[in-house]
C-alpha cells in the first residue's frame, strides 16, 4: 500500500522471516536502488506476481546489472537469485505493536549482519531440535 511517492507500508504474512520480522509486523519499504543495497538489508521485490520480503544475502553485477541473492531467515533453501527489475525497496522501518523500529541505524546494521552469519545455523538448529522436543513433550 503506497503511503507516499517513493514509500510503501508492507505487512509480513508466513514465518520466512521469524523471529526477527514477525507474521503481522509491518516494514516501511522505501525505493532503493540495487547499488545502494547492502547484505543484511531486508529487502521487498516481487516475484511470481506477489511481494515477497526477504534478507540480501549478497549481490553481484553482470553485465552492467545486479543479481540480488535473497534468502528468509528461517529458511534451509539455497538463496533465491532477484533481477534488479524485480526490486521494489529496502525496508528502513519495522512497526510491531505499535512501535516503530529504525533499520538503518548503525545499531541494527550491526543486528542485520548479525542475523545474516547467524540464521543459517539458527535455523538448522531449530530443525534439529523442535521434533526432539516434540517426541519428549509426547511421552510426558
Amino acid at each position: 500500500m503506497p503511503i507516499e511517492q517513493n514509500i510503501e507500508l508492507f505487512e509480513a504474512s508466513g514465518f520466512s522471516m521469524w523471529p526477527f520480522v514477525r507474521c503481522g509486523d509491518k516494514l516501511i519499504i522505501e525505493q532503493a536502488a540495487a547499488e545502494v543495497l547492502r547484505p543484511g538489508d531486508i529487502v521487498l521485490y516481487e516475484a511470481s506476481r506477489q511481494k515477497v520480503c526477504h534478507r540480501l544475502i549478497r549481490k553481484v553485477k553482470r553485465n552492467g546489472t545486479y543479481i540480488l541473492y535473497m534468502r528468509g531467515d528461517n529458511s534451509f533453501a539455497a538463496p533465491e537469485a532477484v533481477s534488479q527489475e524485480q526490486l521494489v525497496g529496502k525496508a528502513c522501518a519495522l512497526i510491531r505493536r505499535d512501535r516503530t523500529y529504525n533499520l538503518v541505524c548503525w545499531r541494527a546494521r550491526g543486528i542485520k549482519y548479525f542475523i545474516l552469519i547467524v540464521a543459517p545455523f539458527l535455523s538448522r538448529f531449530v530443525a534439529l531440535v523442535v521434533p526432539i522436543y516434540k517426541i519428549l513433550r509426547s511421552k510426558v
